[in-house]
Order: C-alpha cells, then structure tokens, then sequence
C-alpha cells in the first residue's frame, strides 16, 4: 500500500508542477519533436504558395518592390482566377509616386472578389490600433488580423482566430475558399503542423511574373498560370532574414508557411486538441501506483523493466495519438513522475526492506546455504516470529570420544580443533540445504524442509547429507589420528514427521528452530546409535521416504524415552547406487 500511495501522491505533484512556466516549455519542446518526427502528410493540394524568395528579389531588386510588380502578379493570378488569394504583406499607403500601379492593383482586386490582403491590430496603453490596407485597397478586399503572438519559448505555434473583433488572415482565406469553413473555430486555433515550405507547393514570384511576360508574347509558360485556378494562392515573404520566425519545424520559417498550415487545418477540419489534463493525470495516477506497488514487491531489476516499458508505452502513445488522432498529451510531466516513483520507492526498499534482509542474511548466513538463503531474502515472512506446522525432517548428530580428548588437552588446543570438525560437519548441511539448527558442544542439530518447502525429499537429503558427515569426520580422524583422534565416530539420528517450525523467542531476541515429539524422537534416535553400534540410525518414517534410494537394515523396535509404544528402527548402510553387486557365481 506504501507503493500505490507514494504514486498517487507524487502524480498529484507533477500535475501541480506541469502548470508550472519551465515544465510547460519542456511540454511544449517535446510537442515540437512529434511534429518533426512525422512525415509531410494531409496537405491541401489546392493551396499554392507564391514566395518572394531570395531568387526574386536577385531577379527583381531588393525589397520592398514597387507597387507595379505587385499588380503585375494580381494579373497573373487573374489570368486563371483562383478560389481565394491571400496576400501576406502589409500595405498601409497609398503610392503617391505611382498612383496608376495602386489604380491597378485596385481594379485588379475588384475583379478577383477573392483577395485577402494583411492587416494587424492590437492594444497597447494608449488603447486600440490597426495597420490596414490604404483606403482604396481596403474598399475592394477583406482584411486579415496577421498578429502572430509567440509562445513562453519565442516558437509560433498557435494563431488567434479572431483579433478584438477583427477575423484573422487565416480564417479569412479559409471562409473566401469554403463558405461556412470558419464556423466553430476555436478562439486560438493550436496549429497542427504539416508541413514545410518545401512540403507546399510553392513558386517563386519572379517565376510567376516570367510566365506572365512569356504568356503574353505567346511563349510557352515556365510556370503554367492554370495552376492558380480555384487554388488557394497565399503571397508571402521567403527571403532571407523577412518575416520569419521559429516554428516547431524550422528555427526560421515564413511566416506565410505558418498561415498555410493554419488554412490547411481550417479545410481539412484537422485540428490540434489537448487531452483533458483530468484524464491525463486520472490515467498517470493508475499507472504510478501500479509502478510503486511493483516496485514494493518485485526485485529491482523486474520493477526497473515494467517501469522502463511503461515510460516507452506512454511515449509511444503519445507519438501515436498526434500521428493518428490529433491529440496531444503530455509527455514531459508524466516522465518526470513515473521515474521519480521507481527511484523513491526503490530507494526505501534499499534503506529499509534492504537493511532487513542485510540483518538477515548476516544472522543466517552461517545456518543456511545461499540457495535456501536467497529464497528467504525473497519473502523474509517466512521467519516470521512465531510458528506452524510442517512435516520436516530432523537430524541430530554428536562426536563420540572427543570429551575424552578434552579432558587430556588443555582449551588452547581443544577449541581450535572443535572449531574445524563443527566447520567440516557443517560443509554437507549447507551442500543439501539444510537449516543448521545450532551446535551443542561436540553435537549439532539441523532440519529440512523449513523455511523452504521440500515436499519431495527433505528426508532424503537429511540422510544423504548424514553420509556426507561420516565421510567428512572419518577424513578428519585419519588427519589428525597423530593428536589421538584416530578413534573419532559420531553417531546421528534421523526422524520424519509433524514438527512446530518459527521462531521462538521474544521480539527482541529469538531462535529459527523446531520443536516437538517428532524433534524429540530424533535426539533418542541419536543416542540408539550407541546401543545398536550404529553409525546412522533413522526412524519407520524416514525409511519408508528414502527406501527406494537408500539402502538400510532393520534393527527392530526399541523404546525409547517419552515413548509408550516401542518405535522400529533402521540402520543406513549408503546409497543404492553405490552398493557393489553381490557375487552370483
């Protein structure tokens, strides 16, 4: 539960901070590489753009032109009248050097009924202003707002529909193409981004004008005029260093291109639309808490992959909305939430949960192998304080003749030797993943089957790690036989059965052990090995789980002690395998 709450909370935070100015510029940032990640697509073949580009005004002279080139390119389009023209410039005076070139252009625009021509409006501290096309001009077209305001970062990425009452260029130029296309407009239209210049069709003025002049000569066009008509002309600016500004997709775009997109999206009613920040960070919560509740009961490495997954998906499905859908969802905010998750709950776990298991593996290191170990550094409740009831299997094993080794050796010799027999004898316990219960002087007791299940053989592995332990001291006799150790044997015995397994103590200060009749039983069985000159003694039990691979003699039943009933009772001579053919000659 920690994990869903740490989620929940830290995506509450990150839909606080995505309203905040820098995330929504990285937001923003982001929307930009989606842009130009797509490939040019749903352009309007209708609209043409007519630039004056660097190559016109190499061709024509520098800017501005004088007013008779522009009447002379309203001819061209004349000549093939297209369904709406839209003329990014800026023409607030009349020409008083050249009133026939403004004549012209006047009676031109009247003819074409189709004419777009920009105008801007705004409000400073003195109040409401406006450029618009001189009066005569003005008569004859409809005005178009060009007010083009940035975003927090200086990029153009929306345009104002409608500027203190007055339509826009782009909207003007839609409605002039399709009646009725402007209804519903949005007050700011979030420009959905398609293209280039290099995308559009697009032709450079002096090309224009060339066609015109070969046309009327009776010259074959360059360029044919018949591709103006019923098209959506926009003339702009294309030059180096004239009416530019950074868009998603170039540093420095014309700013007609800009209004090419806008009339794009008006026509094809292809618009950019913002999720819902409710449902974004409705979604993000549920995917935080699933990231911190799998990040509080998984490992590292398999929560550290499902949060990398989630984070690609979310990406993902961000590119393909807007690709598919238009739609655009936050991205920045909610990558900064979900890797936040993943590190803060990954580091309580390493502070906390760790330091547990740290505790853990120091306090059972030395009595369990690391295979058993690393299972219960997984679920650490299964040393819970407290106990249950399993089937286990318990051996008890003591060194016979080593009291009286210490009774002729001073403590200096004695100990140091103890030392390395206990350290042999414990080699085989951790080898078949016994628990090693604790050493008792010159004996020890160990169990299987707790605190990992062994359903199948916790027998057979008591049994053949009480070989492994024969073996090992009978190494350990031959060694040191010059220290009078020759005549070491170790008696153990074995018992199968219902035992109490946990912890037991106190809070404070507790033992991993078992207990029981059956624990009981297997201590008696030990000290049988003397009685019956056994080296390994097990119970009916035990027998009947290891008989098909182990092979034993019956001794017969004996009592022992807190038994009523007499209990029958098996000698271990070594696995079957092992066992050498008996001679049938």
């Amino acid at each position: 539960m920690l994990g869903v709450a740490l989620g929940l909370l830290l995506a509450w935070a990150g839909m606080c901070l995505s309203r905040t100015e820098l995330l929504r510029v990285f937001e923003l940032s982001s929307l930009d590489v989606r842009f130009r990640a797509e490939k040019p697509a749903n352009l309007d073949p209708r609209i043409i753009l007519v630039v004056i580009d660097d190559s016109s005004i190499r061709q024509l002279g520098r800017w501005p032109w004088p007013r008779e080139f522009h009447a002379a390119l309203l001819q061209a389009l004349n000549e093939y009248p297209p369904r709406a023209i839209g003329y990014d410039i800026l023409m607030t005076e009349p020409d008083e050097k050249h009133p026939e070139a403004d004549r012209a252009m006047v009676e031109l625009c009247r003819q074409l009924r189709c004419t777009v021509f920009a105008m801007a409006r705004d409000r400073d501290a003195r109040g409401e202003y406006e450029l618009k096309p001189f009066e005569a001009l003005a008569k004859v077209t409809t005005p178009g707002a060009v007010n083009a305001p940035r975003d927090l970062d200086g990029v153009l990425r929306r345009l104002p529909m409608r500027v203190l009452g007055q339509s826009s260029f782009s909207a003007a130029v839609a409605e002039k193409m399709e009646k009725g296309s402007t209804s519903k407009l949005p007050d700011i239209l979030p420009i959905r981004f398609r293209g280039r210049l290099k995308d559009f069709r697009v032709v450079s003025a002096a090309e224009v004008l060339k066609s015109l002049q070969q046309r009327s000569a009776g010259q074959p066009e360059s360029f044919p005029l018949k591709s103006f008509l019923n098209s959506v002309v926009l003339v702009g600016l294309a030059a180096t260093g004239t009416d530019v500004a950074p868009t998603p997709l170039d540093t420095n775009s014309p700013l007609v291109v800009v209004h090419a997109n806008a009339v794009n999206n008006i026509l094809r009613r292809e618009f950019l639309r913002e999720v819902p920040r409710g449902v974004t960070w409705a979604v993000m919560g549920l995917l935080c808490a699933f990231i911190g509740l799998m990040t509080a009961v998984k490992r590292p490495l398999v929560s550290g992959i499902l949060t990398f997954c989630v984070a690609v998906g979310w990406i993902v499905a961000a590119f393909w909305l807007l690709r598919g859908w238009n739609l655009w969802i936050e991205m920045v905010a909610p990558m900064l939430v979900l890797l936040p998750t993943f590190a803060v709950m990954s580091a309580y776990r390493f502070f906390v949960e760790e330091r547990d298991k740290r505790f853990i593996k120091k306090a059972f290191r030395h009595y369990l192998s690391e295979r058993v170990l690393e299972q219960v550094l997984v679920n650490p409740g299964m040393l819970r304080l407290g106990g249950e009831r399993r089937t286990l299997t318990v051996l008890f094993s003591d060194v016979r003749g080593f009291t009286t080794f210490c009774e002729k050796n001073p403590p200096e010799t004695v100990v140091p030797l103890l030392n390395e027999i206990m350290g042999a004898l414990s080699v085989p316990i951790r080898k078949h993943d016994g628990t090693l219960d604790k050493y008792m002087g010159d004996a020890i007791m160990a169990f299987w089957g707790a605190p990992i299940p062994q359903k199948e053989d916790h027998a057979l592995r008591a049994v053949r790690c009480a070989l492994d332990m024969q073996a090992a001291l009978r190494r350990i006799a031959e060694e040191k036989g010059a220290q009078g150790l020759q005549t070491l044997r170790m008696g153990i015995g074995i018992n199968t059965g219902d035992m109490t397994v946990g912890n037991m103590g106190s809070a404070e200060l507790f033992d991993y052990t078992v207990i029981g009749d059956e624990v009981n039983l297997g201590a008696r069985l030990e000290s049988e090995t003397r009685k019956w000159n056994a080296d390994i003694i097990v119970s009916e039990t035990t027998y009947e789980l290891v008989q098909n691979h182990i092979q034993c003699e019956r001794l017969g039943e004996t009592t022992v002690k807190g038994k009523v009933k007499p209990v029958t009772i098996y000698k271990v001579i070594g696995p079957k395998a092992t066992l050498p053919r008996p001679d049938r000659s």
